[in-house]
């Protein structure tokens, strides 16, 4: 999975990454939940296992994805935040929501944001 991040209007790569959610952790190793982060970040599924609806707030840019995808089916990219405060304040405020953030932003998580899945 190969996503180019913007954390702040421009583009910044860091050493690693996490995906941050408002929910359970919803995958029971790495494999899967790397799988159902992918389908739930591509839109490919719209609910977590346990039909918890899927928000998903985006930094990341996939452009030629969300063109195909919105041909298709109709469906809207995500939401798109370049701030990381209003990020994780949308997170923290909606169950199920997730986005994908720098290592150190996932290091400074308040309670009710866990980290799903890091890379």
């Amino acid at each position: 999975m190969l996503l180019s991040l913007s954390l702040f209007s421009t583009t910044t790569y860091a050493d690693s990454y996490a995906a941050i959610i408002n929910g359970n952790s919803y995958a029971n190793n790495r494999a899967e939940a790397r799988n159902v982060l992918k389908q739930m970040y591509l839109k490919q599924k719209g609910t977590w296992p346990g039909d918890s609806k899927a928000q998903t707030i985006a930094q990341a840019d996939v452009a030629s994805h969300w063109i195909s995808l919105k041909q298709k089916t109709g469906e809207t990219p995500p939401r798109s935040v370049t701030s990381i405060r209003t990020i994780l304040k949308l997170i923290g405020h909606r169950k199920g929501a997730f986005a994908i953030v720098d290592s150190e932003t996932a290091n400074n998580l308040k309670s009710n944001i866990k980290i799903f899945f890091s890379f």
